[in-house]
Order: structure tokens, then C-alpha cells, then sequence
């Protein structure tokens, strides 16, 4: 078993759904009685592949319920961060009573795991919490009945020593729930054609606070919200009740995950990372790491060819195998035997959701590349109208999908300290055989102390591999603790002066920050400030205060939208109406009329792109002609939503 470690966090908020903080520190010696860690003996038994115990992130009321559904996702072939776990609920219609924003997404609760899963193209089965009560009974045949069939299920129990009151809301109808755990296995010495729930019939499930796993007879799950039945001996507190929770006896809430939503012929897969044990925690600031996935398939006849495709993103992913259009990479192989392990070559960020489908080989017709043509460039600054921007999370391999957008004819690249991908993108521009001088490389760097300003400054040119970038950013004004604005500019003013940064601007600013910085600022004024701006959302007063101060706008998320739209779902934008008729006028994708919008007011932007479909789609925005003013107009007045 890996060695824990751990950040020391605050706990925030009364009704916190298990996170910890320096006064809750523990470390992990062994199965926590009165947990069993070790399987029972049992004449059948079914193990969901690729799922795994381990750490879950501990902020923001603690990130059990994205944990427990970022593992059920595995079992299908999916890799999902925790973090975008989280804002696949962030247009959940409420109440958010919950941690968590509208940019961010809320904790995974029961009045909002539906949408979650919605939101991450996960086909499941919600129990139904309005039956009769107690439901204990027909709730352990509902487990009984999803885990034998191999379906792991997100439950929501209650822990010895919590308060069992949720946030308000969060709970229809008013059960309990003090966490959020997955289960993935099912033991027993009957028949599971037997759906007959016995007192031998184990489980199989995780704390999401330590890396063992716990077995327990599906009859001990159950308990009164005074926990004075099956869980009388539990431990209390954190690092002990986690191990030995049981369900509300009463009234309680669980998510069966079936598989991916995608209608047609596929055959089960699932997927093996190490991230599954200790995801880095880049709310936190941790940088994300490298995984590599071990992708298993199953049901296969032998001597027939099959196809495994990996989707880079949650938009990319089809709903139907009748187009497998918009993938990332695919391997082609023929089954020798019943099951297949293939390693996928092609590395993926921690931070990234990814997806593996596997069909038969002759399912899917490769997409057609479309033109792309030459990208005109801001004036005076020399940046492209088009960049390739690596922070949405959509690029599970950033150093392929760098390759990819140089080969397609991109010429610039846009990517931040935080996002953990430099040291990709110089192996991206190593493997396309191009210098970094010949692209236009901007950065960004956190608001920090001067001194942390010029280690990043330092770090992203190391990793890099380059001595000089175009332009250094500050990505965001608010600042923590000691950290400024003001010190965060000035080691950027010194970064151009010493030639490190040719230009420098900053990101996410509206106009009281520009105010702010300008009573400090050297250099001034910035010469870019990037934002989330796409049809359907645009900051117009701090577009108009740009333009009145010579300050280049420039778009990111253009293709989706919201307040910090990297955080949504990607795709809205695609989804607006007149996008759609407009598109269908020009002939070309939603995706181009949307970019066209904004790159037609001689607005830059940086838009992630998931194939080589879409990445000469996306620098192929000047081939077909302009749009009308009145398209412009209507485009202008659309809304989000």
C-alpha cells in the first residue's frame, strides 16, 4: 500500500462532510476495528475493476461525494478529477446550502449526485427515497441487486460521534447522511441469480480516508440515527467512523452508476491509475501529476478486432457509437482471449477527465480533417487571434495535444505556473521537430509574495526549456495571506526588463483592480487582460475599459461561457439556438461561429481542443467568409442557458 501523506486543512463549516484539519491529524496503521479488511471466504464473489481505496481531497467540507463518484466512473473507463467531479453540478437547480459556488461546483450530496452524473455522461440508477419506510430492507436488495451485476454504487451513510444533519436541503425528504462512500463488490455462498439478501452476503466498500478496504455483511449496514444497532461499536470521530458507517434505517440515498451514457454496441471496460490512490489536490495549489492508465476489456471473442478510443473531455464524449467522431487517440487490436489489458501510452493530468470506450473495430469511421488556414495576429503585440489553451482540463496528454495543434498549423500556446504542464509542452514542441522561439508562448503566475513571484517566473521558463516567453500574466488579483498584486507585478515588471518576458498583462481583472494596481505599477499599462468571454457571456464594462486604456482583451473558455468558464460544462456555448442557425447558414461547426464571434472583433482567445477535427476547425475561422453585422448582432444579444 502507497504511504499516506496528507495536507493540514481547515475544517470549514458545521455540517462539513468529513474533511479534516490539524486537529483532526491522524496517520494510518492498519484496518480500523471494527472494520474487516481481508475478503471473506465466499463461493462467489464480484469485484468492480479499477477501483481502488484511497485519499479523498480534505477542503471546502471535503470532496467524499466526488471521491466516491470519480471511483464508480472507473469502473467504466473513466478517469474524472475530483475537482471536475465537482463542477459537473454547478448548474444544479439547488438549493446549494452546501460548500462550494456556482463557478467551483458544490459538494456531492443526495439532492444534487443526479445532476452530477448528468453532467459527466454517466448513465445510473438513483434509489428511489420515496418509498415506504424503513426502507432498510428493500434498500439492501437494491445494493444486492446493482453489485451483482457489477454496478458500483455511490451511498451516503451516517458516522459514530456526527451530528446526522445534513445541509438544509441536501437530503429530500429529510434523511440523514454524514458522508459519501463507493461500493464496488458483493461476496456471497449463494447464487446471484439468488436476489435474496442473506446474512452471509458481503460488501465491498471504501472510508475515502485510508487505502484499505472494508468488507461488511450487507444485514450490518443498517441503523436508527441513534447508532445504537449495528454500528453500537463503531468508532467515533474522524479516522474511525469513516471505517464502519452504516445507512439510515429510516430514510436513506444512494447512486447505482451503470456505465457511460452512450447508446450502441460496447463492451465493458475499466480503467487502472495510480491516481485512483492520491489524487494531488490542485485546490489546494499542488501541482497535477502524469498518470498513465491500464485500460481492461471483457466480454470479447476471440479472433475479432475491437477498437478502444480515449476521449480527452467530458464534451468529447459521444452519446452514440454510431459516430465515434472526437476522439483523442484509439488502439485497434485483435482478442486472443476473453479479456484484453492494454497501457495507454499516451500520459494524462491528474486535473483532466478522460474516457476509454471500447467497440467493435468496425464501428467508427475516422473523422475528416478539415482546412486550416493563416492566423492573423494582434497588432503591435504579434500574438495569433488563436492560441491553444491547456488549462480547461480537456487535455489529459498536453504534451500530445501540443504536437497535434503545431502539426494542424497553430502558432501559439497559452498555459499558466498552476496548470503543472510547461515541462509537457516543451516535450509537445520537442516531438513536432519546432523550436519554442517559433511559437507564441504566454504564461501566467499566481498572485504571490515577490519572492514566490520569481521562483514561478524562474519555474516556468525551466520547465519550459526556454530562456524568454512573449507574455507573463498575473492570472488572478485575489491574493492569500502575504501574496499581492503589487509585489506579483513587480518582479513581472523585472522579468521584461531582464528579458525573460517580452511582454507582461494580467488575467481576470475588472476595472477597481486595474485602478489598484495602477497606484503601484512601473510598467503600465498591462498590455492584455485574458477573461472568460464567449456568446452568451461577456464583461462589456471591463471590455470597454480595456479598449479606453490600450489594454488587449483576450478570451478564454470561449466555447463555453459563465463566470470563469473554464469550470463549466463544456459545450453550452454550442448550445445556444442562433449559434446553431447561424452555423447551419455558414456551413460550418457551432464551434467556429462561436470563435468567429469573438476573433471578428479582433478579439484573441485560447480554446482547448480534444482531436485534430476539432483543432483545424478551431484555426479555421477565416476561409469561409465574415459574418454579417446582423449575425454579429444576434450573436452579441444571445444568452447562456
Amino acid at each position: 500500500m502507497p504511504v499516506f501523506s496528507h495536507l493540514l486543512l481547515v475544517l470549514i463549516g458545521a455540517h462539513a462532510m468529513h474533511d479534516w484539519g490539524a486537529d483532526t491529524q491522524r496517520s494510518f496503521k492498519g484496518c480500523v476495528p471494527p472494520g474487516i479488511c481481508t475478503p471473506p471466504p465466499a463461493r462467489y464473489s464480484r469485484i468492480v475493476g479499477g477501483i481502488e481505496p484511497g485519499q479523498q481531497w480534505n477542503s471546502d467540507g471535503g470532496f467524499c461525494g466526488a471521491f466516491s463518484v470519480q471511483h464508480a466512473a472507473l469502473g467504466f473507463g473513466a478517469w474524472i478529477s475530483q475537482d471536475l467531479v465537482r463542477k459537473a453540478n454547478r448548474f444544479s437547480p439547488g438549493p446549494h446550502n452546501m460548500h462550494g459556488n456556482p463557478t467551483e461546483g458544490y459538494e456531492v450530496m443526495p439532492s444534487n449526485v443526479v445532476d452530477t452524473a448528468r453532467g459527466l455522461k454517466l448513465a445510473y440508477e438513483e434509489w428511489d427515497y420515496t418509498q415506504p419506510r424503513p426502507q432498510a430492507t428493500a434498500y439492501k436488495a437494491w445494493l444486492k441487486r446493482h453489485l451483482v451485476r457489477g454496478h458500483p454504487i455511490v451511498w451516503f451513510p451516517i458516522c459514530k460521534g456526527d451530528s446526522h444533519q445534513p445541509y438544509p436541503g441536501s437530503c429530500p425528504l429529510g434523511g440523514a447522511v454524514d458522508h459519501v462512500e463507493p461500493m464496488w463488490g458483493i461476496f456471497s455462498n449463494h447464487s446471484f441469480d439468488d436476489e435474496t439478501v442473506y446474512d452471509d452476503d458481503w460488501i465491498l466498500h471504501a472510508s475515502d480516508q485510508d487505502y484499505l478496504p472494508y468488507f461488511r455483511t450487507l444485514n450490518s449496514l443498517p441503523d436508527s440515527t441513534r447508532m445504537e444497532g449495528n454500528c453500537l461499536h463503531a468508532g467515533s470521530g474522524f479516522g474511525k467512523n469513516e471505517m464502519y458507517p452504516c445507512f439510515d434505517e429510516d430514510i436513506t440515498y444512494g447512486l447505482a452508476v451503470l456505465g457511460l451514457n452512450i447508446t450502441g454496441k460496447t463492451f465493458p471496460t475499466y480503467l487502472s491509475t495510480s491516481g485512483a490512490v492520491s489524487e494531488p489536490q490542485i485546490r489546494s495549489g499542488e501541482r497535477p501529476s502524469q498518470l498513465t492508465g491500464a485500460v481492461t476489456v471483457t466480454g470479447l471473442t476471440g479472433g475479432s478486432r475491437y477498437t478502444i478510443y480515449r476521449y480527452d473531455g467530458t464534451d468529447t464524449l459521444p452519446t452514440s457509437t454510431a459516430s465515434m467522431a472526437g476522439y483523442a487517440h484509439s488502439h485497434t487490436f485483435m482478442a486472443t482471449a476473453t479479456h484484453y489489458v492494454y497501457t495507454d501510452p499516451n500520459i494524462f493530468l491528474s486535473s483532466s477527465a478522460v474516457y476509454y470506450v471500447t467497440t467493435p473495430a468496425a464501428a467508427s469511421p475516422h473523422p475528416t480533417p478539415l482546412r486550416a488556414t493563416a492566423i492573423p495576429k494582434v497588432p503591435g503585440l504579434g500574438l495569433p487571434l488563436v492560441s491553444l489553451g491547456t488549462g480547461s482540463g480537456m487535455h489529459a496528454d498536453v504534451a500530445a495535444a501540443t504536437e497535434l495543434w503545431v502539426k494542424v498549423g497553430g502558432t501559439a500556446i497559452d498555459t499558466a505556473y498552476v496548470y503543472g504542464d510547461e515541462d509537457a509542452i516543451a516535450e509537445g514542441l520537442a516531438n513536432a521537430g519546432v523550436p519554442a522561439s517559433s511559437m507564441y508562448i504566454t504564461t501566467k503566475i499566481p498572485c504571490s509574495t515577490y519572492a514566490d513571484a520569481k521562483a514561478h517566473i524562474a519555474s516556468n521558463l525551466k520547465d519550459l526549456k526556454v530562456s524568454v516567453v512573449n507574455l507573463t500574466l498575473i492570472h488572478n488579483p485575489r491574493c492569500q495571506g502575504a501574496a499581492s498584486v503589487s509585489a506579483t507585478w513587480r518582479a513581472l515588471e523585472e522579468a521584461k526588463a531582464a528579458g525573460q518576458s517580452v511582454e507582461i498583462g494580467v488575467s481576470n481583472f475588472v476595472e477597481s483592480d486595474f485602478e489598484t494596481l495602477k497606484r503601484t505599477a512601473t510598467v503600465w499599462p498591462p498590455v492584455l487582460n485574458q477573461c472568460s468571454m464567449s456568446v452568451g457571456y461577456h464583461d462589456d464594462a471591463t471590455i470597454k475599459y480595456c479598449n479606453s486604456n490600450k489594454i488587449t482583451y483576450m478570451s478564454y473558455s470561449p466555447l463555453c461561457g459563465g463566470p470563469n468558464g473554464s469550470s463549466c460544462q463544456h459545450g453550452s456555448v454550442m448550445d445556444i439556438p442562433v449559434v446553431q442557425q447561424i452555423s447551419k447558414v455558414h456551413n460550418v461547426s457551432s464551434a467556429q461561429i462561436a470563435l468567429k464571434w469573438i476573433v471578428q472583433q479582433g478579439i484573441p482567445l485560447a480554446t482547448a481542443v480534444a482531436n485534430e477535427q476539432y483543432a483545424r476547425e478551431d484555426l479555421d475561422l477565416w476561409s469561409w467568409g465574415d459574418l454579417s453585422a446582423d449575425e454579429m448582432k444576434k450573436l452579441a444579444d444571445a444568452k447562456l442557458g
